[in-house]
């Protein structure tokens, strides 16, 4: 699929004055979209690298309590998925 450079000027011509048709509600529905991915997603990125750490951490000190740490830090991934697929899907 080749894209001629007029093809992506009109295409944002178009994007441009479609934006004028829309509604303030619109706007707000975008803006809290697009806010509630990014920060799902950064949460997301910071559960893998607390999960991460966690890992190192229990390498370098042991505890008795290792898998509770390395239990709890996964809770949270799996937390911040779901906080991710509810922001895609449901706001």
């Amino acid at each position: 699929l080749i894209v001629s450079p007029m093809q992506v000027v009109q295409s944002l011509i178009d994007f441009m004055n479609n934006l004028g048709k829309l509604s303030d509600t619109d706007f707000i529905f975008f803006f809290t979209k697009s806010f509630s991915v990014a920060f799902s997603l950064f949460f997301v990125i910071y559960s893998i690298i607390l999960v991460r750490q966690t890992i190192v951490l229990n390498e370098t000190l042991t505890t008795h309590r290792t898998g509770f740490f390395i239990l709890i830090s996964q809770v949270q991934l799996l937390l911040s998925i779901f906080v991710l697929l509810l922001a895609l899907f449901l706001i």
